[in-house]
C-alpha cells in the first residue's frame, strides 16, 4: 500500500525550515514563487539558509567579480578578519514608521586587546532612505588593506568610517584622513567628527529638520 503524500504547506514552519536548509539557492528561489507564505518564511529566515557563494583563486578573480557591482542596494554585509578574529556587521532595513523610514544596525566584535570594549553596537534611525554608499572599488583587496581592515588595532577606525559614510552618504575613502584619538570612546569620536563637519551646528539646522 502506498504511503500518503505529504503536503509541504501543511507542515509546521520549523519542519519546513529543516527541509529548506537542505536545498540549494536555486531551489529556494523557485520555492519562493510557489505561494506568499513560503516566500515570507524563506525571506524571514534567509540568513540561516543556503545563499550564493563566490570563491576566488587570486586577487584578480576577486577584482573582476567586484567590477560593476552596486553595493548600495544590499541589505547587509559582513567583514571578518580571520587572523585577528574580529568582525563587522552592517544591516539596513526599511521601516513603516511615521517618524523614521529606515534603520541601520552596525555591530562589531573587536579582536582581544584592541579596545576596552569587546563588542560594539550602534543603531541609526533616519527619515530618509539610508544606503551603503559603496561600489566594488571599496571592497578590492588594495582598498581593504589601505583601510587597515586586516591590521591589528584598526577595527575601531574602520567602524567609525563606515558609520560616518552611512550618516553622510559619501564613500568611505573620502574620510580616510579623518583624525582618530584612540583614547576616546568610539561614540565620542563619531560625535566630534560630525561636529567638525558642521552636522551638529544649530546654524545649519534652521529648518528644524534632522540631518539624517
Amino acid at each position: 500500500m502506498d504511503e500518503p503524500a505529504m503536503d509541504l504547506l501543511s507542515l509546521p514552519d520549523n519542519f519546513k525550515l529543516q527541509i529548506f536548509k537542505k536545498l540549494d539557492w536555486k531551489s529556494l528561489k523557485n520555492l519562493k514563487l510557489v505561494c506568499r507564505d513560503l516566500y515570507f518564511l524563506i525571506e524571514q529566515n534567509i540568513l540561516s539558509l543556503d545563499r550564493p557563494k563566490a570563491k576566488f583563486s587570486n586577487d584578480d578573480e576577486y577584482g573582476n567579480f567586484l567590477k560593476n557591482m552596486d553595493f548600495t542596494k544590499i541589505a547587509m554585509f559582513y567583514l571578518y578578519n580571520v587572523s585577528e578574529r574580529g568582525s563587522i556587521w552592517v544591516r539596513r532595513e526599511l521601516l513603516s514608521d511615521e517618524r523614521y523610514s529606515s534603520i541601520c544596525n552596525v555591530s562589531a566584535e573587536l579582536p582581544k586587546g584592541t579596545s576596552r570594549f569587546k563588542s560594539f553596537h550602534i543603531l541609526i534611525l533616519s527619515n530618509r532612505k539610508l544606503i551603503l554608499p559603496y561600489n566594488g572599488d571599496l571592497f578590492r583587496m588594495q582598498s581593504l588593506r589601505r583601510l587597515g581592515i586586516f591590521e591589528r588595532n584598526k577595527p575601531s577606525l574602520v567602524i567609525k568610517k563606515i558609520i560616518m559614510d552611512i550618516l553622510i552618504g559619501n564613500p568611505m575613502l573620502e574620510y580616510e584622513n579623518a583624525s582618530t584619538d584612540t583614547r576616546k570612546p568610539l561614540y565620542i569620536q563619531i560625535t566630534n567628527h560630525m561636529f567638525e563637519l558642521g552636522l551638529l551646528n544649530p546654524e545649519n539646522r534652521c529648518d528644524h529638520k534632522g540631518f539624517i
